[in-house]
C-alpha cells in the first residue's frame, strides 16, 4: 500500500487553475513584451545617434589634424623653395661658362642630397625657357621642358607656387 501523506495530495489532473491567473497572464506578458521591444527600441536609436556623433566628431578632428599637417609640410617646402633660391650657386647655374658648369654639378649634388634628407622626390632650376639646367635626379637635365606648366609661368612672375609633377 502506498504511503499516507502522498494520498492525501491532490493529483495534477486534480488540480485547479486559478480563474485570476489565466485572466491576467496574457495581458501582463504583452504589456511586458511591449515594454522590451519599447526599451530595445529606444535604446537602438538613442545609441545609433550617440555613436553617429561620436564617428563625426572623431572624422571631424582627424581632419583637422591632417589639414593642419600638410599646411605645415607645405609651408615648409615653401619655405625651402625660396631659401634655395636665394643660394649663388643655383644662379651661377644659370649662366655660361666653365663657372656655371662647377655651379650646376655642386647645384645637382645639393639639390639630390636635400631632397633625399627632407623627403622630396625631385627639384630642379630650369632656365626662363624652361629648359631644366640642374635637377635631383640627372635624368631629367635637358630632356624636360617646363615651359608650357602653370607652375613655371607663375614662378617666371615671382610668385610662390606648388604642384605635384607628373613625368
Amino acid at each position: 500500500r502506498p504511503r499516507e501523506w502522498s494520498s492525501n495530495r491532490p493529483s495534477k489532473r486534480g488540480m485547479m487553475r486559478n480563474p485570476l491567473e489565466e485572466r491576467y497572464f496574457v495581458p501582463v506578458l504583452f504589456v511586458v513584451l511591449a515594454g522590451v521591444v519599447l526599451t530595445t527600441g529606444l535604446s537602438y536609436f538613442h545609441t545609433r545617434r550617440t555613436v553617429e556623433e561620436v564617428a563625426l566628431g572623431q572624422m571631424a578632428q582627424t581632419l583637422f589634424f591632417l589639414e593642419k599637417s600638410v599646411s605645415e609640410k607645405t609651408s615648409g617646402i615653401m619655405g625651402h623653395a625660396t631659401l634655395w633660391s636665394r643660394e649663388e650657386v643655383f644662379k651661377l647655374a644659370l649662366g655660361t661658362g666653365f663657372l656655371a658648369r662647377s655651379a650646376r654639378a655642386a647645384a645637382d649634388s645639393r639639390l639630390e642630397e636635400r631632397c633625399r634628407f627632407n623627403g622630396y622626390d625631385r627639384a630642379f632650376v630650369a632656365r626662363p625657357n624652361g629648359d631644366i639646367l640642374v635637377a635631383s635626379d640627372p635624368a631629367m637635365v635637358r630632356t624636360i621642358n617646363v615651359a608650357d606648366r602653370a607652375y613655371f609661368a607663375r614662378a617666371l612672375k615671382g610668385e610662390s607656387s606648388l604642384e605635384t609633377l607628373y613625368s
